[in-house]
Order: structure tokens, then C-alpha cells, then sequence
């Protein structure tokens, strides 16, 4: 197996490993930076503080970052 084709492979598992902590959780996690939020992944998106439409959920200090 090639370098490039096993860093894929590896990035593959890694990501399924992600996806399904993610499905276990109530809680969001920021897009950004990893963090656990305080909110919770029932809670309506209308009614979501912090989240940006087409990019997700993040963390309050994140979202200060990028909207400054």
C-alpha cells in the first residue's frame, strides 16, 4: 500500500471513529476547534446561539474569532 493511499485510509477511520462518538453524544461539539458546547443536538437551529447557517455549530470563543 502506498503512503498516500494508507494516510487515506487512516484518515477514513478516523473519521468514522468521529461520526459515530458524535452519534452517541446529546451535545454539540464546535465545527472549529473540537470543543463540547452547551448545546444540545435537539435543540431547534432556530433557536441556537453561535451557530452559522452552511457551516454549523461552534463554540462561543470560535464564533467571536470568525465574526470579528
Amino acid at each position: 500500500m502506498t503512503n498516500e493511499r494508507s494516510n487515506e485510509h487512516e484518515t477514513e477511520i478516523i473519521d468514522f471513529r468521529r461520526d459515530k462518538l458524535l452519534r452517541r453524544t446529546k451535545w454539540e461539539y464546535c465545527v472549529i476547534c473540537g470543543q463540547r458546547t452547551d448545546v444540545k443536538r435537539s435543540e431547534p437551529i432556530s433557536r441556537r446561539m453561535y451557530y452559522v447557517e452552511g457551516v454549523g455549530q461552534l463554540c462561543p470563543r470560535c464564533y467571536r474569532e470568525t465574526t470579528s
